[in-house]
Order: structure tokens, then C-alpha cells, then sequence
């Protein structure tokens, strides 16, 4: 059971005003909780996750902003440093892929030379 008298949020009450829709209410009010600390787990953290980046990501900033306002700068500082960190090291492994393509291209026809002696 859902108690919606534990909506923490002007922006959650606001959707609330906005929609019929109680399963994504129910959504936002998890989202408060996790965004306070009442709710945590693998579980719970892979829900968020899945929220943050893809189903909810404005609902979640918003609620993060207004819940806990230095919670989601530290949030965003952090994406901001692992999107960062991402970009680096999927330039390596470019990198790493196309030093591979070459060596193997080169073995291929120093094996192709040796047959056709």
C-alpha cells in the first residue's frame, strides 16, 4: 500500500494535480525516497538508475533538486566526471581496436606471402 499523504515534493503534489496516472505517482514517491535515503538496495539503485537515464530523468532531477539540493549538484558533479572518464576510455579502446586491426591485418598477409612461396 501507497500512503500519498507522505508526498514530500511540491513537484511530486504538482504531477499529482496534473495526472490520473497513480502507478507513476507511486514512481515519483519512490524516487523522493530514494533521493532521501528512506529506501536503498540493489534493487532500489538499479530501479533509480533506470529512472535517472532513462524513464524519468526530469522527474528525478527535479525531486533531487528540491529534496536535496547539494545531493544532486555532488550527483551531477560525479555524472559530469564519469561521462568524462567514459569518453577517455572509449577513445583508448578505439585506439586499442584499430592498433589490433592493423596487426592482424598484417599477420594475415604475412601468412598469405608464406603460403604462396
Amino acid at each position: 500500500m501507497v500512503d500519498f499523504t507522505k508526498i514530500k515534493s511540491k513537484y511530486v503534489l504538482k504531477k499529482l494535480k496534473e495526472t490520473n496516472d497513480q502507478n507513476y505517482i507511486e514512481d515519483l514517491m519512490f524516487i523522493e525516497k530514494w533521493v532521501t535515503g528512506e529506501t536503498g538496495g540493489m534493487g532500489g539503485a538499479y530501479r533509480f538508475h533506470s529512472f535517472w537515464n532513462n524513464r524519468y530523468p526530469q522527474e528525478c532531477r527535479a525531486i533531487y533538486k528540491e529534496l536535496d539540493p547539494s545531493g544532486y549538484k555532488n550527483r551531477i558533479q560525479e555524472e559530469k566526471k564519469t561521462n568524462k572518464e567514459d569518453k577517455l576510455l572509449s577513445k583508448k579502446l578505439k585506439e586499442q581496436d584499430k592498433r589490433e586491426a592493423l596487426e592482424s591485418q598484417s599477420s594475415w598477409e604475412e601468412m598469405k606471402k608464406k603460403l604462396n612461396k
